[in-house]
Parts: C-alpha cells; structure tokens; sequence
C-alpha cells in the first residue's frame, strides 16, 4: 500500500478531483468513443476468466465494464481517493478489491506478493495516458515482469505524440505552445483541478526500450485518429452524429495511422526473459544482468537501442506504417521521433 503522504504531484491532482472525475469527464462524447475503442481489445486480448491488472485504474469504469464480462480485475492506482470511489463500484462484482499502488512502485508491490504466494496474472492494461506521468518507464517494466506469466498480454495506452487533431484545436485557439506541446521531449507542465504536475510524452522506442527484454511488442493501435482529443471538448459532445461518424472511420484507421492518435496502444507480450534479481530497490538493475556476466545476456536488443526496431521490420512484425514512415518493409528504418495527451487543463 503506499503512503498518502508520498503521492506525487500527479496523483495529488487527479486525488483532488476524484469525486467529480467521472461527472466532467464521463459525458463527454470524444473520451466514450476512445474508450470504446480500447474496450474492443481489452475484450479480444483477455478472455473470460483471466486474472487481469489494471495500472492507474482511477474510479474503476473499465475494470468494472471487464469485470462485468467475466474477467478478474485487480485495480491499482496511486490516487486513494479514486481507489475509495473504484470499491463501492466493483464490490457487487465480487473480485479483488482495489489497491493503493503507483505505477512506479508496482515492483515493490510485486514482492509483497511473491512473499505470499499470490498467483501471477494473466494480463495487464493500462487505460488513458496513467504511464504518461510516470518518469521511470523501466521501473514500471521490471515490476510488471515480476507480476506477469509468460506470454500474457500488456495493453498500454499512452498519450500519442503526433495528434493532428489537438494541434488544429490548439492553433484554433490561438495557442501554438499548447499545440506542439506533445513534440516536447522529458517533463511538460500540465494541471488538472488547478494543481500543477508534469507529465513525459514517451516516444515509442523509448517505451519499447524500457520494457525490453521482458516485453515484446507486437502491435500498435492508434485511438483517437480522427475522433478529437478532449480538448475539443465540450464543444465537440454538441455533435453527436460527427463523433459516430469519426470513430466508424476510426475502427478502419486505428493501425495504419496509429501514431496520428490522441493515444496509442501499445500491445506488448511478456517474453519468457527472467526477472530482475534480488535488487528490488528500483535501481538500475537492467544492466547488472542477472542471468550472467555478459551484459547483452538478458537483453536481445544488445547495446544497440534500435535493433529491436529493425528486427521487428525486418521480420515482418511491424511495417513501414507502423515507423510512421511510408516507405516499403526493405526500405524502412528507425526514425528518432516515433510516437508515443489529451489537453489537461484547470
């Protein structure tokens, strides 16, 4: 369980407004179509029965739209008072009760819970940009290795870093910082409630990075392609016929313009790499390699940060959409400034 009074200031801010999080933001018509989306694959990668994690799971409406279709869902975020709210919501469901635990400590979490014997889950999600305000990306990764079964599925939904859609809301609003904001690289002043906080719009072989060795991924879904992020809202709601219009296209577009999305989906797959030893302090343990003394060992991309990239082209895992580069398989390469908010504002 973590300690309330060593929330960060991210969580601090969504903790304040937990009590009407799901009033502003559950009626808005752009946020419903994006959550849809992500449902279609939460349902397809998790079948009935699963035991499945939910990272930042705030007031618990997908884990108790999963729980509902007969998954097993294990919410964690680091805000108590959306946990509070998450409780009263799935208790008739009859599942695990919601926890108190940050992303960054779920490593920490994950010991607590080999030292009782609890099983490992069959999957993991992570809804609406919660891995955005989290800094050490890797952390998170070594502590979802420690609770995950080999090839369980990991569905992380990141803010997109390439969304045409806040950038023609934001230069219509005649604030071009705001509208090249998700370009930036390392922490972004954001605010949610009137409390100030950062978040990190994590490019998409940063991510893949972190979660190597133990994660691979297999694929990338764009949510948001042309359904408006949510600071188009409220005016957006006000056309409802438009916003069904856009996600029917958006169920055509999501993969190939995957990194045009408000959010992206990123869907890993734990590997059958070992875990991180006995060091569960959150230091950097990655490269003290605890399968042996040679350091590339445990990590199949080697020193190189772009092989994974390029092996996953060169096999056939990813095409040339997937680089966000229109060039044929054979022709593609990395590109430094891959993807990976919607518009928080006071």
């Amino acid at each position: 369980m973590q300690d309330a009074a060593a929330l960060s200031p991210a969580i601090e801010a969504f903790d304040a407004v937990a009590s009407r999080f799901d009033v502003r933001f559950g009626a808005w018509r752009s946020v419903a179509a994006q959550r849809r989306s992500v449902r279609r694959a939460l349902a397809k990668a998790f079948p009935r029965g699963a035991r499945v994690l939910e990272i930042g799971g705030g007031t618990g409406e997908d884990a108790r739209w999963l729980a509902a279709r007969g998954r097993v869902v294990q919410l964690t975020d680091g805000s108590p008072s959306m946990v509070r709210i998450a409780r009263k919501k799935l208790r008739s469901q009859r599942g695990p009760a919601p926890c108190v635990v940050a992303a960054e400590g779920l490593e920490r979490w994950a010991v607590e819970r080999e030292s009782t014997g609890e099983p490992l889950f069959d999957g993991v999600f992570s809804n609406f940009a919660a891995l955005n305000c989290v800094d050490d990306l890797e952390g998170c990764a070594r502590g979802l290795a420690r609770l995950l079964r080999p090839g369980a599925p990991a569905l992380l939904v990141l803010f997109g870093t390439l969304c045409p859609g806040e950038v023609v809301v934001q230069l219509a609003r005649g604030d071009a910082r705001a509208a090249l904001r998700r370009r930036a690289r390392g922490a972004v002043p954001a605010r949610l409630g009137g409390r100030a906080f950062e978040v990190r719009y994590h490019r998409a072989g940063a991510l893949a990075d972190a979660m190597a060795p133990w994660f691979r991924l297999r694929r990338r879904i764009g949510v948001g392609v042309l359904v408006p992020p949510s600071a188009a809202e409220p005016w957006i709601s006000r056309y409802p016929a438009l916003v069904r219009t856009l996600e029917q296209l958006d169920r055509v577009l999501a993969r190939p313009f995957a990194p045009l999305g408000d959010h992206v989906m990123y869907w890993f797959e734990r590997t059958g790499s070992d875990t991180t030893g006995s060091d569960t302090t959150g230091s950097d343990t990655k490269g003290s390699d605890p399968t042996g003394s040679d350091p590339n060992r445990s990590d199949p991309t080697g020193s190189d940060p772009n092989r994974f990239v390029r092996e996953q082209v060169r096999s056939g895992g990813w095409g040339a959409h997937d680089l966000g580069i229109l060039l044929p398989p054979d022709r593609a390469r990395f590109h430094p400034s891959l993807p990976t908010p919607h518009a928080l504002e006071s």
